[in-house]
This record gives structure tokens, C-alpha cells and sequence, in this order.
């Protein structure tokens, strides 16, 4: 009897440890499985990380581009303003208004030339308020031209 209970001891701790050895050559495996799916899923994910940063990259590059592109614009404008304003005192900027080209009816015809015809001078300050809003005008179609071209390139994507 204490032979067969050996055998059975025998049995018992050889199946365990087998079973032992199983289990944990099992778990490596599974576990290696599992590492290699998060390897494969973190090179994904750091591939679409890097063609993100590629694109937002590019896509700064052409902000930037574009609003240096407008600064030079608008300091051109500028510049053009400035130089109209300058101009204003070596220049006489005149309005000729015309007369009505109907007769009034019931009117003498007039014996002179054609003195219903009047000029005058722009004040100072009117042709440098409309110099400046020419201006403000041009810096808003560049601004206007330059989100267009964003939202182009934007559409294109």
C-alpha cells in the first residue's frame, strides 16, 4: 500500500508540476501575443501621430507663408497711403461738378459759356479720410483673399 501511494504522490506532483509547466509556458505565450498586438498598435499609432505632426507642419508653413505674404501687402499699402497723403500738398486734387445737361424749362438761354459749371477743391481732410479708406478697403481684400486661399487648401484635404 504505501507503494501505490507513492505511485499515486508520484502521479500526482508529476501532473501538477506539468500542469504548472503548461501554465506558464502558456502565459508567456499569450502574454507574448498581447506585446506583440500593443507593439503593432503603438507603431500605428505613432505613424499616424507622425503624419499628423507632418500635415500641421505643412500647414503652418503655409499660414505662415500667407500671413507674411499679406503683412508685405498691407505695410505696401501703407506705404501707398503715405505717399498719396505726401502728394496732396504738391498735387491740387480738383472735383469738377457738371452742370444739369436739360435746360430748365422756361429759361433764358444764357449769353456766356458755360458758367453753370463749378470747381472746388477737395478739403485736406476729405482726401486724406478717403485715402485711408481706400486703404482700410485694400487690407480687406487681401485679408479676404488670403482666407479664401486657407479655406481652399483647406477643401483640397
Amino acid at each position: 500500500m504505501n507503494m501505490a501511494i507513492l505511485r499515486a504522490a508520484i502521479v500526482v506532483v508529476t501532473s501538477a508540476a506539468l500542469l504548472g509547466v503548461g501554465w506558464h509556458y502558456g502565459r508567456q505565450d499569450l502574454q507574448a501575443d498581447w506585446d506583440a498586438d500593443k507593439l503593432v498598435h503603438a507603431q500605428q499609432l505613432a505613424d499616424a501621430y507622425a503624419e499628423g505632426v507632418g500635415k500641421l507642419q505643412a500647414h503652418t508653413n503655409k499660414f505662415n507663408q500667407i500671413t507674411a505674404d499679406m503683412r508685405a501687402a498691407k505695410k505696401e499699402k501703407k506705404n501707398e497711403e503715405t505717399a498719396a497723403i505726401a502728394r496732396l500738398d504738391s498735387e491740387r486734387v480738383r472735383v469738377t461738378l457738371a452742370p444739369a445737361r436739360e435746360p430748365v424749362p422756361g429759361a433764358a438761354a444764357g449769353t456766356g459759356g458755360d458758367h453753370g459749371a463749378c470747381e472746388t477743391g477737395l478739403p485736406r481732410s476729405d482726401a486724406e479720410f478717403l485715402i485711408r479708406l481706400a486703404r482700410e478697403a485694400d487690407e480687406a481684400v487681401i485679408q479676404l483673399q488670403a482666407c479664401q486661399y486657407l479655406l481652399a487648401i483647406e477643401r483640397q484635404q
